[in-house]
């Protein structure tokens, strides 16, 4: 029953999304319509023919115990650092394609954790930042302050917008100059939209 009930949560979900997709393609193609009905037909009824397997427990546990004796050999697979030493270290980092939740109650870093880690990340992989709370504006100025290792307060701003007495630029102007140029090229694409939905994110 509860198979049955996971098959039905999942055509919905997949064919909700068929008809999104039917949608932009209506008005973004010049097909006539029989072409777009077939093509919705054909996509349709592969999702009515979707099924859940199920696996036994002996058959899935083959499979833990051939990888745990491949990490053992030292073949870890794909995994990607965060740039936080001391997890990095004991974590060996994170898979590729695998999900984390960073929790923790009001202004305990969470932010900072994330732009740090999505800031060392997208120098191996392209990555993608939803928010909903700040603007794209603020996550770029506080990656640029992290890279740069200078404070972003209006008042240090103040401080280092001033020559040095030899004239010269003050080196934490110069730092933050070149972490912005860092950050800008970064392959990191934020959606700052809100509100947004898990389907807009899909």
């Amino acid at each position: 029953e509860y198979l049955k009930t996971l098959r039905e949560k999942l055509l919905l979900r997949k064919l909700s999304n068929l008809c999104v997709t039917t949608a932009a393609v209506i008005h973004a193609t010049e097909d006539d319509p029989d072409t777009l009905v077939s093509q919705f037909e054909e996509q349709a009824l592969k999702i009515r023919d979707v099924q859940i397997q199920e696996r036994s427990n002996k058959e899935v546990m083959q499979e833990v115990v051939n990888q745990m004796q491949r990490e053992a050999a030292g073949d870890l697979g794909e995994r990607i650092m965060t740039g936080i030493e001391d997890f990095d270290f004991k974590f060996m980092g994170y898979p590729l394609k695998s999900f984390m939740i960073v929790a923790g109650r009001p202004s305990t870093g969470k932010t900072a954790i994330g732009l740090h880690m999505l800031r060392h990340m997208a120098r191996h992989v392209p990555c993608g930042c939803i928010s909903v709370e700040m603007p794209q504006e603020q996550l770029l100025r506080r990656m640029t302050a992290s890279e740069a290792g200078v404070s972003d307060h209006p008042s240090n701003l103040q401080h280092i917008s001033k020559p040095m007495v030899d004239g010269k630029p003050h080196p934490q102007m110069v730092s933050l100059v070149k972490g912005a140029g860092v950050v800008s090229k970064l392959p990191i694409y934020i959606v700052d939209q809100s509100p947004i939905s898990i389907r807009q994110i899909a």
